[in-house]
């Protein structure tokens, strides 16, 4: 029953690879595709080079914030980064991570009130709205 399930778990994942690869590429061929559009880009077109530029980048960016789409103690900084370079970039008419992508859920922390150390607090952090603390009055324990 175990193998079973291995193997099960092993073809989800394998699916789930595949289909982010094929999102991907698509990606890229249709940004190709806009980048060099003059309807789009006027006269200041893109030609290979300059793409594959942007690829390069559009890849360091990826292994950068990475962890905003993933599960772990980094997600909810990577997403915060994300979305104060976008707001940079489009302000107004920004939209939040948590609506752009609402089936990736945000990290909850298990937290420890540092006020008194010898009279230490924990609660989740849904509790620290209910007790009227803020940010600065806790520091992340470990991630769930």
């Amino acid at each position: 029953m175990a193998n079973y399930a291995r193997r099960r778990d092993a073809l989800i994942r394998t699916a789930a690879e595949a289909g982010e690869q094929v999102g991907t590429q698509r990606m890229a061929d249709l940004m190709a595709l806009a980048l060099n559009d003059p309807s789009v880009m006027g006269k200041d077109v893109l030609g290979p080079e300059r793409i594959k530029k942007v690829y390069a980048r559009l890849y360091e960016l990826e292994a950068e914030l990475a962890q905003a789409w993933r599960k772990g103690d980094e997600q909810d900084y990577a997403q915060a980064r994300l979305d104060r370079e976008l707001r940079r970039i489009f302000g107004s008419d920004f939209v939040p991570f948590s609506q752009r992508y609402p089936d990736v859920r945000k990290p909850k922390y298990r937290l420890t009130l540092a006020a008194d150390y010898d009279n230490i607090i924990t609660v989740d952090s849904v509790g620290l709205n209910a007790i009227g603390c803020t940010t600065e009055h806790y520091r992340p324990l470990t991630s769930n």
